[in-house]
């Protein structure tokens, strides 16, 4: 394996858990039904996609959902229901990048969106003791922001130009394995962490 000299994370089922179980449940409690299949059609007609490339903002997407649903849904009723994918920080994981810095330039990769960085953010701050999440990384990189997604290799090839590094002498962690292909199809050094697993177990 090349030198690693640069630490690229995923968030979602890597520093933070999420369950998209929880959103079915939320969708649900409020009366929507057949929610497998509103999530189908959405997906589909790729709103998911857009909204998490910033193609489509907070209100055009819950708008799109209020459509969708056969039941009255408010606008709170939809960020709701929506961040209840985000569940909390692995904060032994966050101890152990913390304790990387001094040896790795540490940078953020996720696909995300307006909605969900904004509780993110508010995680980050009542559980780790930061302003923001980005303030654990030399940057941090969205998807929304960025207008591009993984496992599109644009995404990738705009963090190694934006930070000045070399993929070879990147490890890139994620739980996908479509994200994981494209990286290493890039020349980056990559690990899939599975379920159940840890980045403080990885070895670099």
């Amino acid at each position: 394996m090349s030198t690693c000299k640069n630490l690229l994370f995923d968030l979602g089922n890597v520093l933070l858990d999420i369950d998209l179980n929880n959103v079915r449940k939320a969708f649900i409690a409020l009366g929507v039904k057949d929610i497998d299949t509103h999530f189908t059609q959405l997906n589909a007609a790729d709103v998911f996609n857009r909204y998490e490339t910033g193609k489509i903002t907070t209100a055009e997407f819950c708008h799109i959902i209020q459509q969708q649903s056969e039941v009255s849904l408010t606008e709170q009723d939809v960020h709701v229901a929506w961040n209840a994918i985000l569940k909390d920080f692995r904060k032994d994981t966050i101890d152990h990048i913390l304790s990387l810095k001094s040896k790795y330039r540490i940078f953020l990769l996720s696909n995300t969106n307006a909605m969900h960085l904004d509780l993110i953010h508010a995680k980050a701050s009542a559980q780790l003791g930061l302003n923001k999440l980005d303030d654990l990384f030399e940057k941090a990189y969205y998807s929304h922001l960025m207008g591009l997604r993984k496992p599109e290799k644009e995404i990738y090839q705009f963090v190694l130009d934006d930070a000045g590094i070399e993929s070879g002498e990147t490890l890139f962690i994620d739980d996908l394995e479509p994200n994981i292909k494209a990286a290493a199809g890039l020349g980056f050094q990559t690990h899939l962490l599975k379920e159940g697993e840890r980045v403080e177990q990885v070895i670099f």
